[in-house]
């Protein structure tokens, strides 16, 4: 039992960490919240459901158009909402963001409905049984896909020129736009990069729970902010040590205690946190959580 569940955890907090490394990463370039993040993640996914009913996309090709397509939107939403707004008081990029995660919500509520929708894909993957565990496809997918996921990126920021100038943005925004670095290139790309890794988030985590719903944005972005906040806010490591701590908060106190309870145990989680490490567990100076 306390195999299979930790199996289950990895399996989230893989999820997790894909959302909440999009999250840092957008936070880490423009030091303000998205809070449409997770808006944009449930769209990504009722993209994906009618895909796959308007057509016979496998898997991996809904998957590809789903990235495709979020991306766009993910770009949509920065030059509408925060572009505008950068240079204004933080308060102003903030209320536009829930306006934005407003709009996006309505617009799925008129598109697709109220009720919850059963998210039914076909994973190429078959369920593995091992030690008494048993891990569906959905499962073994999610945790595949997050380590390379969080593979590439980290080759990207690291190895690549094109992640140096990311990195130098992070650090100093004035300082990276006079050695040359064009900002608006960049946080365009981080959009994109944070948009594409919500949707692959999204899709694997309604492959693993089989339903989707409008209003789940609220519940996602809360989450993905409180890893992020965890973690410490901005530290890519940090995003990933978050994400599964809250998985495992979740999964273990779903086992063990109750399901009702789960979030709230999170949340708990989150204020210790907070008491004794107020950065976040890898909260630290900006040059040294990326």
């Amino acid at each position: 039992m306390v195999l299979q569940q930790l199996a289950n955890s990895l399996a989230l907090g893989g999820v997790y960490a894909l959302m909440t490394l999009g999250y840092s990463l957008i936070f880490g370039v423009l030091r303000l919240l998205h809070f449409a993040y997770g808006d944009v993640m449930v769209i990504s996914g009722y993209i994906a459901l009618t895909l796959l009913a308007a057509s016979s996309h496998s898997f991996g090709l809904t998957l590809v158009s789903v990235v495709v397509i979020v991306s766009l939107l993910g770009v949509f939403v920065e030059r509408v909402i925060f572009r505008p707004t950068r240079n204004a008081p933080h308060i102003v990029s903030l209320i536009s963001s829930i306006g934005m995660s407003l709009m996006i919500q309505n617009a799925m509520l008129l598109l697709w409905g109220p009720a919850r929708r059963l998210f039914v894909v076909e994973i190429p993957v078959p369920t593995m049984l091992a030690g008494g565990m048993q891990l569906s496809g959905s499962r073994i997918l999610s945790i595949v896909v997050s380590i390379a996921a969080m593979v590439a990126l980290d080759t990207l920021l690291r190895r690549t020129r094109f992640g140096m100038a990311i990195r130098g943005t992070i650090l100093d925004p004035d300082a990276a736009v006079l050695m040359g670095i064009n900002r608006e290139f960049i946080v365009a790309s981080t959009f994109i990069a944070g948009s594409a890794l919500s949707g692959v988030a999204m899709v694997l985590l309604g492959s693993m729970y089989g339903a989707i719903y409008p209003t789940e944005g609220t519940a996602i972005g809360t989450k993905t902010f409180a890893a992020a906040i965890i973690g410490g806010l901005g530290s890519i490591p940090g995003a990933v040590v978050g994400s599964l701590l809250l998985a495992f908060a979740e999964t273990f106190s779903a086992a063990y205690v109750s399901v009702k309870y789960k979030d709230a145990i999170a949340m708990v989680l989150l204020v210790l946190v907070l008491l004794i490490r107020p950065a976040g567990i890898l909260g630290k100076h900006m040059e040294e959580n990326i």
